[in-house]
């Protein structure tokens, strides 16, 4: 992975909302498959989504492969790629 910043931001509002803009918006996707195989690792199923789906996308974000049920697994892989990528972020305030 380079090193390079990317253009982008992350703002927490006084409010409670976030706002996510150009690479912050990928970091917010990370994040939110991240919360999607947690819930299909609680035995939860989506109409829009399969839990299949769910682990090609982590593979596909990850550049890992993954196996049925290593719900573990990715989500630990995805938090490493985002936190990676939030570290690289031009912008991130997150009061």
């Amino acid at each position: 992975m380079s090193n390079e910043v990317l253009q982008g931001s992350i703002e927490a509002m006084p409010q409670g909302g976030t706002i996510c803009t150009g690479a912050g918006v990928d970091v917010f996707k990370l994040i939110a498959l991240r919360s999607a195989l947690g819930m299909f690792k609680a035995g939860l199923k989506f109409r829009g989504m399969t839990a299949t789906q769910a682990l090609a996308m982590a593979s596909e974000y990850t550049g890992r492969k993954f196996k049925r049920g290593q719900f573990d697994e990715a989500r630990a892989a995805l938090t490493e790629a985002a936190d990676a990528m939030r570290a690289r972020l031009s912008d991130v305030n997150t009061r």
